[in-house]
């Protein structure tokens, strides 16, 4: 009798052990709001997008983000800026056309909380690329509110949108 309780012990111990897996969340952000007057490559934020970055630190679950990821032009940098300041995180730098091999550095990483500053043409492209599907066809394209949060456990990934 106590072998069976040992060994029903063992089972369920395994069973737990094998449903154990990291889950990891990516937030895909948006640059905020450019100025549109600059004609440049590389415009600045309008006081709406600099308003809108220093409001992203209190929208996110900033307790689990332990990276930040951007393109190196001046809007995506000057969104995540606020929030890695106050986490006190540097800002690794990305191209906005070569993603694919971020994410896979990203889903091959330990679990926790990651965010990802791009531009409107890449965000739905990388969440179809994590396995998960975009909540909408496309951003429109002076739409700088959303937020799409990608939670990944194993094979599976699901979508939330949120707005700010």
């Amino acid at each position: 009798m106590r072998w069976r309780s040992s060994l029903l012990a063992v089972f369920i111990l395994t069973a737990l052990w094998s449903c154990q897996t990291d889950t990891q969340t990516i937030y895909l952000v948006r640059h905020a709001e450019k100025d549109l007057t600059d004609t440049t490559d590389n415009p600045a934020l309008t006081e709406a997008g600099i308003a809108r970055a220093h409001r992203l630190p209190g929208v996110l679950n900033t307790s689990d983000i332990d990276k930040i990821y951007s393109t190196k032009y001046r809007r995506n940098l000057n969104t995540v800026k606020p929030l890695a300041d106050s986490l006190g995180i540097e800002i690794a730098i990305y191209e906005w056309y070569n993603w694919k091999p971020m994410l896979s550095e990203i889903r091959a990483g330990n679990a926790g909380g990651t965010v990802i500053c791009g531009h409107g043409d890449n965000l739905l492209p990388m969440i179809e690329h994590l396995g998960a599907t975009p909540p909408v066809d496309s951003l429109g394209k002076h739409e700088y509110d959303k937020i799409f949060k990608v939670r990944m456990n194993g094979d599976r990934a699901d979508v939330k949108m949120l707005t700010y």
